[in-house]
């Protein structure tokens, strides 16, 4: 504990004057918890990995199952696991399809008995254990979760289901090697939200699922053992299996993953809300005019998707400033705990209208943590996240969990406190001020989704110039585009195409042949409902008739900007209008000219499509490289006008260790992990939103093995929230089907579809 002495000046910022260290198991005696559990079933985890249940009114200071290391003091809202006998499967509420029960062995609690799921070899089939119905509200999110560890089988297979069966969502997990499989559903409305897992004690393993549903009213929870991913039916041989420790389901409106479990018998529990209070006069320092909280909190294991703390501060009529510590847990990367902070400010935007005095104020990242000011007014404590800086006179009591009426108990989300600190910082009312932040909130970056492809084959041999038509460049076909539109209807084409074949001397006219084969790519795509993208796959360099390769601006002067903006000049002219036109990718990967160079070339070029053409849209790479990942350190330079408003950022995103879309090894090889393509994808999407500016994903791909499907899953649903276009790479009547990011069918008049389509169709 520290205090503060002496006159401080408005706006200076002093160090903490009193910390709660619930992670250090300091100080925790001056709260209060409120969680009036009479059935006691609220549970936590003790530092030997051991599963306990706090007493009513009693701080949960929780510990990684795993690893014994206390997360801090957790704080949840109410809860009901609908499921009967959570751990007692040899009830007949649970049904067993070709399967039996093997020996009880000792639960994580080290007395309740669990049971090894046996399979039965009689029927090649399903071998699974379900839940009898439970009754949901329709329109309802439903979360599950299962407590598992591998025997003979280290996949398990979940299925989420309403009664009849009709809708439902399946996934899997692989125990060995600590991944999901790609997540299927059937019937209609509902679908697989999120999936993530913790590690537990004595090799288990803690799922987590989420997901939406429609207007179905009953729910069942069934699971088994499997040989491996995505395997439904199989022959069993009664002797194989794995344990099944624990199971729940819970069901409520727009709720979220839960970190703790709750244990059942004959009868579904409740798990009353936590409500840690503090009377904030026990805190130094706050005699002063005003003061700040910093909640320093870990999110849910290693998806984090919106796992937010609730804080609530009353009684004060004061404007003030709070700022939030997200500090990364020992097993996490950055990325994760970036993504946290999103969710942070995505929550707190969320609420504009309703508590709109308050708003993201500024954001860094020091030392590995990533600090959030948030401007603030008085107001109610607000359901997601609210905070307000006490008065001058008086300290009021501050409440970490739910807010303080039942009405609003739900709509708290969990997650761990590992420490709350307390500053002194005054500020004046002038001092504020009102932001319209778009920060974190991807769903606001403006757009609309439009998933496509790449129909590659006209940029092909680009030393062949100018190459002969069919043997050097291959140009598209109709056949492709309405095969195309069959699985991406009203989808996107990038189009790449050589500056030095369609104009084959600087400054001089279009090449009339090559050109009409991009002519007749727009024609395509009109006619199958699609829209093409011309992309200039010349990265920044002129061949035509020069004899080798010369670089935009370079020292020689051979290839300047001045020829860049005569070619895009008489490319406008030509494609104004034209149907099936989208628009210009301006120049593929313009990594060999520098930043300066770049924004002079780029803007230019928009000025001289602009004087013909107003409408299209101009996609603009960054310099230097085009990925995701350093896209905004690339673009520093590059602050661009379009006076009709229609720029596109355009990176590129593969989810290999290099990023390079070769995948020359394995998933484990290339250090592969579920979340990775997000992660990669998080930079571009805070540049979109600090320039309010549309996004495209010009190239992604992904070979249809092992992992990477799931992978592009998770990337493409990301896609789809922040509102960019994407074009998958690659397709095109000249892709090899060797190639393991081939998207096009080896016979087009009666094609077979590429596994790729499975993943790639799911978003539309």
């Amino acid at each position: 504990m520290r205090t503060i002495a002496g006159t401080i000046a408005a706006g200076e910022l002093h160090n903490p004057v009193y910390t709660l260290d619930f992670a250090g198991g300091v100080n925790t005696g001056i709260v209060s918890v409120a969680r009036n559990d009479a059935l006691a079933c609220a549970t936590y985890w003790d530092a030997s990995g051991v599963l306990r249940t706090a007493a009513a009114n009693v701080l949960r200071l929780d510990h990684d199952p795993k690893t014994g290391e206390n997360l801090g003091a957790l704080i949840e809202e109410s809860r009901i696991n609908r499921l009967l006998y959570s751990n007692d499967y040899s009830q007949a509420w649970w049904t067993k399809t070709n399967s039996s029960l093997g020996t009880a062995i000792a639960g994580p609690d080290g007395t309740a008995g669990s049971f090894r799921l046996l399979l039965d070899d009689a029927t090649n089939g399903d071998h699974l254990l379900a839940s009898t119905s439970v009754a949901i509200t329709a329109g309802h999110i439903i979360c599950a979760t299962l407590l598992i560890k591998p025997k003979e089988h280290a996949v398990v297979r979940v299925r989420i289901a309403n009664a009849a069966g009709t809708n439902y969502v399946e996934d899997w997990f692989d125990c060995t090697r600590q991944i999901f499989g790609m997540p299927t559903a059937g019937g209609t409305g509902w679908a697989m939200s999120e999936h993530s897992y913790r590690e537990g004690p004595n090799g288990s393993f803690i799922l987590y699922f989420r997901v939406t549903t429609a207007t179905d009213t009953t729910a069942v929870l069934s699971f088994g053992g499997v040989p491996s991913l995505e395997t439904t039916t199989f022959a069993g041989n009664a002797a194989s299996g794995m344990y099944f420790f624990h199971a729940e389901l819970q069901s409520g409106s727009g709720i979220n993953l839960c970190p703790s479990l709750i244990v059942t018998t004959g009868a579904a529990r409740t798990r009353l809300a936590d409500r840690v209070t503090h009377a904030m006069s026990v805190v130094p320092g706050y005699d002063g005019p005003q003061g700040s909280m910093t909640v320093k909190y870990r999110n849910i294991v290693r998806t984090a998707s919106s796992q937010i703390i609730n804080l609530a501060l009353s009684g004060n009529t004061t404007k003030g400033q709070v700022g939030l510590v997200l500090a990364a847990n020992s097993n996490q990367a950055e990325t994760a705990i970036r993504n946290a902070s999103d969710a942070v400010a995505t929550a707190i935007n969320a609420r504009a209208g309703v508590f709109d005095d308050w708003n993201v104020a500024g954001v860094s990242w020091v030392s590995g943590r990533h600090e959030m000011a948030l401007n603030g007014a008085a107001a109610s404590p607000g359901p997601l996240l609210s905070a307000i800086v006490p008065p001058s006179t008086g300290a009021p009591t501050a409440y970490l969990g739910h807010a303080r009426t039942a009405a609003t108990d739900t709509l708290m989300l969990n997650g761990w406190i590992a420490a709350i600190k307390y500053w002194i910082i005054p500020l004046t009312t002038s001092g504020l001020r009102r932001e319209t932040s778009r920060l974190f909130n991807y769903s606001q970056i403006p757009g609309t989704f439009r998933n496509g492809v790449n129909c590659a084959g006209l940029e092909y041999t680009s030393t062949a110039q100018p190459g002969t038509h069919n043997v050097d460049y291959f140009d598209t076909r109709q056949a492709s585009f309405s095969y195309y539109a069959s699985k991406i209807p009203g989808g996107v084409v990038r189009v790449p195409y050589r500056w030095d074949r369609a104009q084959p001397a600087l400054g001089g006219a279009l090449d009339e042949a090559y050109c009409a084969l991009l002519d007749a790519a727009c024609a395509q795509a009109h006619t199958a409902g699609m829209e093409v993208i011309l992309d200039c796959h010349n990265y920044s360099q002129y061949r035509g008739s020069l004899g080798g390769s010369f670089r935009i601006g370079a020292a020689d002067n051979t290839v300047t900007v001045a020829h860049f903006v005569d070619f895009y000049d008489r490319m406008a002219q030509r494609y104004a209008g034209v149907d099936g036109f989208l628009g210009f990718d301006l120049m593929n990967e313009p990594g060999l000219v520098d930043k300066f160079t770049h924004a002079r070339m780029m803007q230019r070029a928009i000025d001289a499509v602009r004087t013909h053409d107003t409408d299209c849209y101009l996609f603009i790479e960054a310099p230097f490289a085009t990925p995701t990942t350093t896209f905004p350190y690339d673009n520093r330079a590059c602050y661009l006008n379009d006076p009709s408003s229609k720029l596109v950022y355009s990176a590129h995103h593969y989810y290999d260790n290099p990023a390079s879309g070769v995948y020359a090894g394995s998933f484990a090889a290339e250090l592969a992990y579920p979340m990775r393509a997000r992660d990669r994808l998080v930079p571009f999407l805070r540049y979109l939103l600090s320039k309010n500016a549309r996004g495209h994903i010009g190239e992604t791909g992904f070979p249809a093995t092992e992992e990477w499907p799931a992978i592009a899953y998770n990337f493409a649903a990301l896609c789809k929230q922040a509102n960019l276009m994407m074009s998958w790479w690659q397709a095109g009547r000249a892709v090899s089907g060797t190639d393991p990011l081939s998207l096009e069918p080896a016979d087009i008049n009666s094609p077979v579809d590429r596994v790729h389509w499975a993943t790639i169709s799911h978003f539309q």
